[in-house]
């Protein structure tokens, strides 16, 4: 009798103890799963932050590239403007620079040079070929032009008015430089070719503007 008690008291705390381990199993297995569910939302939740933060980037990005742009467009008008105002009036955009064109007067290469002045200018040279080009379709092809180039120094050395270096470009016409005495000369332009006069002959100019 005893030991049926006893057994049935043993049997009854085991039960417990089964029932209270079931219980702790499953509250584990619950905070688990609530852990898993919370570490999942928080990666989800940074994903979402990385997400956004990416894309707010991207788009401050866009805006400062936007703003970059607007900025350079601005002060390239400021400048063309700042451009056009600087230049002296009756001078023409030719290619990359300016030019003045006298057609109806004719001076000595000194008188021209000074007339150039007066304007804002000098004699101009030619840079290139295509400069050349450009100029010479703006000049009547029987007109002779005084250039701001000369050999102030010794006979075939050719320098420009504004600095006294070596002219950057010269193109000969035919039998070119040709000297009619022995005094130095200055150079005029006709028909897209340059040739060698005295500098006290009377002939058009053209000015430049910058130096």
């Amino acid at each position: 009798m005893f030991k049926l008690a006893y057994f049935l008291i043993i049997a009854g705390t085991l039960n417990a103890s089964l029932s209270q381990a079931r219980n702790l199993t499953d509250l584990k297995t619950n905070q688990d799963r609530d852990n898993t569910d919370t570490l999942e939302r928080q990666v989800q939740i940074q994903n979402q932050m990385d997400s956004l933060k990416n894309g707010m980037e991207a788009h401050l990005a866009a805006l400062e590239n936007k703003l970059e742009s607007m900025q350079i467009k601005v002060i390239n008008q400021l400048t063309a403007i700042q451009e056009t105002l600087s230049i002296p009036l009756g001078f023409v955009r030719i290619g990359s620079r300016y030019f003045y064109i006298e057609e109806t007067v004719e001076q000595t290469w000194y008188s021209a040079e000074m007339t150039c002045r007066r304007k804002g200018g000098h004699l101009a040279y030619i840079r290139n070929q295509e400069e050349l080009d450009l100029i010479s379709k703006y000049l009547d092809k029987d007109s002779l032009y005084w250039l701001g180039i000369h050999e102030p120094f010794k006979r075939g050395e050719f320098v420009t008015v504004t600095s006294c270096n070596r002219s950057p470009f010269l193109k000969w016409g035919p039998v070119e430089p040709k000297y009619v005495d022995n005094t130095l000369h200055c150079i005029v332009m006709q028909n897209s070719v340059m040739l060698v006069q005295t500098c006290k002959q009377l002939y058009h100019l053209i000015c430049q503007a910058d130096n």
